[in-house]
């Protein structure tokens, strides 16, 4: 099998994943009380929802320039919004959760002419994101205690990424990595090896792991009280704001497992299960789901705009540069 036609049947299961898990959740709820939600939810909303989500954008730049400045690389937090927002656009198209990230990070290594330090800062953001998640849900565990297994559950899976993330860090593995990758055709070990040195490069400047660590817990804290609001213009009214500091964390990890497309489908059986798990409607939970994912669809589709913009003046630029 060609790598041709294992990405496009890997892209087939996941939407076929996604299909299913739309499928099953639409057979299992409450159908009619979903469209009365959807019904009343108001269509008004989306516009300041969205503004809102734009400002959590702006909290998440702040923190990838926190990292490009470990590199000593400066960007503009404006800029950061920018490629974010670009990212978004391309979230919509690209077969992986992480397309956008793919995509701002080429765009920031083109103007900085450092791809694996840019590659290597976005990868930090992505780990200081998981942590500052974890943590958050570790912190609001004996203010909510959630029913059993939730506790073990976020117990466990802090201890795995912190314990993993300071073996990695701390312990020098860019030898053994080129040594093990060296059999590989075309350089692609010494790259591996690099990008792997670029992330560890970190170590060095813990005020900028520390920061950066601050950074994704206030935007990650962000993101979740976004969830709440959504929550409370849906009307759900039995959740206590401190519980979504708790299972939304988890429903971020969930949705990292790459078995769907955009984690579409994973994603709204999450929120399901988690708002019956506390008493609403799941339906409602389905809801807030869809929201949430149309926000940033939304932010995406701006973010084309900007994209297309940016585009057409580059080229009005290289015609006037003829």
């Amino acid at each position: 099998m060609n790598e041709a036609t294992r990405k496009h049947l890997t892209l087939a299961v996941k939407v076929s994943v996604s299909a299913a898990l739309l499928y099953f959740l639409i057979t299992r709820i409450d159908l009619e009380g979903f469209l009365a939600a959807g019904r009343e939810f108001p269509l008004w909303s989306f516009a300041p929802l969205t503004l809102i989500f734009i400002c959590t954008v702006f909290i998440g730049s702040w923190r990838w320039r926190v990292f490009l400045g470990a590199h000593g690389l400066k960007q503009s937090i404006l800029k950061g919004v920018k490629l974010y927002m670009i990212g978004y656009f391309f979230n919509n198209f690209l077969p992986s959760g992480v397309g956008g990230d793919v995509v701002r990070g080429f765009s920031a290594g083109k103007d900085h002419g450092r791809m694996s330090e840019v590659y290597a800062s976005i990868a930090a953001e992505r780990l200081a994101g998981l942590l500052g998640t974890l943590l958050i849900a570790a912190v609001f565990l004996p203010i909510v205690r959630p029913p059993s297994p939730l506790p073990i559950a976020i117990l466990f899976l802090n201890a795995i990424f912190w314990i993993g993330t300071i073996l990695f860090i701390f312990f020098d593995l860019e030898a053994f990595l080129r040594n093990i990758l060296k059999i590989l055709p075309f350089g692609i070990g010494n790259k591996v090896a690099d990008f792997v040195e670029a992330v560890r490069h970190y170590r060095k400047d813990r005020a900028a792991l520390a920061k950066g660590l601050l950074l994704s817990i206030l935007y990650q804290g962000s993101l979740i009280f976004f969830v709440y609001i959504i929550a409370r213009i849906a009307g759900v009214a039995e959740i206590p704001w401190t519980a979504y500091f708790c299972f939304v964390p988890l429903i971020w990890i969930i949705a990292l497992i790459p078995i769907s497309l955009n984690a579409i489908g994973v994603r709204e059986a999450s929120f399901s299960f988690f708002f019956g798990l506390w008493g609403a409607s799941e339906a409602k939970g389905l809801l807030v789901s869809l929201v949430f994912f149309g926000t940033s669809v939304i932010c995406g589709i701006l973010g084309g705009i900007i994209w297309a913009a940016s585009g057409h003046a580059a080229k009005k630029i290289g015609e006037g540069v003829d």
